[in-house]
């Protein structure tokens, strides 16, 4: 199984749309969301942020929306054989976070 697309919303405040190839690099600056993108891909695949990512509480609700607003995170992730793997992450005031 080959990964062939990966949509995110509101993961930090922001969103990607991306295509990859049998090769893919990601680059960018420091704080460009690198590192978020990695874990967003886990999460969807996996449905946790297993260690050494989740050993602190509330990291999940700390990647769904911007910092001091709920909102909902969703991701979409393609494959080449056509399977297609969805999770939304529900992110509340009371400090929480629900699929």
């Amino acid at each position: 199984m080959r990964l062939t697309k990966f949509i995110a919303t509101n993961l930090q405040g922001a969103a990607f749309n991306l295509k990859f190839g049998l090769v893919n690099v990601l680059c960018g600056g420091n704080f460009a969301g690198k590192t978020s993108v990695l874990k967003a891909i886990r999460l969807n695949l996996t449905g946790s942020l297993p260690l050494p990512i989740g050993t602190r509480p509330g990291s999940i609700y700390k990647m769904a929306g911007d910092s001091e607003h709920a909102g909902i995170m969703s991701f979409r992730l393609e494959t080449d054989g056509n399977r297609v793997i969805e999770s939304c992450y529900t992110k509340h005031e009371d400090g929480t976070c629900s699929v």
